[in-house]
């Protein structure tokens, strides 16, 4: 098969093709305070989480900083909701 890094195949033989896409982790969050905890199945390991202000602007994705923390088979990380508003999605790293 061949792999496009992020986690989709292809699959080719004479008569046949078949393509696998496996779907994009799913998102939880949560409000605790001024932040907001964002997780998501720590399956999902080569995925990174990723911020924007402005979805009007393809390239303004910008990685959440600091490191997820694992626990309970889930991946957490705290952001504040202090200042504009962000958009929150997953991207592979593959």
């Amino acid at each position: 098969p061949f792999n496009a890094g992020n986690h989709d195949e292809l699959y080719i033989d004479e008569n046949l093709l078949f393509v696998s896409v496996v779907p994009p982790p799913p998102l939880s969050v949560q409000k605790d305070g001024d932040n907001v905890v964002i997780s998501w199945p720590a399956w999902a390991a080569h995925f990174a989480l990723q911020f924007s202000t402005d979805l009007a602007t393809p390239n303004s994705w910008q990685p959440v900083q600091g490191d997820p923390i694992s626990a309970s088979g889930r991946f957490f990380m705290t952001d504040s909701i202090q200042g504009r508003a962000r958009y929150y999605r997953l991207r592979g790293t593959l």
